[in-house]
């Protein structure tokens, strides 16, 4: 089940700058993260520049919901119960595959911590980067440019 940023705890939801250009809001983000004080983080940063991100706290609610929806990028933690990070963007990467049509989704390692050869088996896997946690704003912002390009 996906949860909408308004869902959440402590007002998350309002609206806030929009540092990242006026069409930011139109950005469509799948934060997978099973860890609610991650997810609240992510989506308070989020929020600022008027993104409504849909949250999952799994693997197979992410495959489930990527599959019924469209995406621009997708935030993965790489350990959670269930169905890891990994998996599930290997599925993801399948799907892709199987249906041409389905263009590539950006798909970003949203991890506490990483080695050199764990983005390489990552990146094998899928991974397009990492955003380390606790993310600063810079950091996401930098993040989204880069794989999102100009929003729409």
């Amino acid at each position: 089940m996906s949860t909408d940023v308004t869902d959440l705890p402590n007002g998350l939801g309002g609206n806030s700058t929009t540092a990242l250009g006026p069409d930011t809001a139109a950005l469509r983000v799948l934060l997978v993260e099973d860890c609610q004080e991650h997810q609240r983080d992510a989506c308070k940063l989020l929020c600022r520049w008027g993104i409504k991100p849909a949250v999952v706290s799994n693997g197979v609610r992410a495959v489930k919901l990527y599959r019924e929806q469209e995406f621009d990028i997708v935030l993965m933690d790489i350990a959670m119960p269930i169905m890891d990070g990994l998996e599930a963007t290997m599925l993801i990467r399948r799907d892709e595959f199987k249906c041409p049509v389905h263009r590539h989704c950006p798909i970003i390692a949203y991890t506490s911590g990483w080695t050199m050869d764990d983005k390489m088996l990552w990146q094998k896997i899928g991974i397009d980067d990492v955003l380390i946690k606790p993310t600063q704003p810079e950091q996401m912002a930098a993040c989204l440019t880069r794989w999102c390009g100009r929003p729409r």
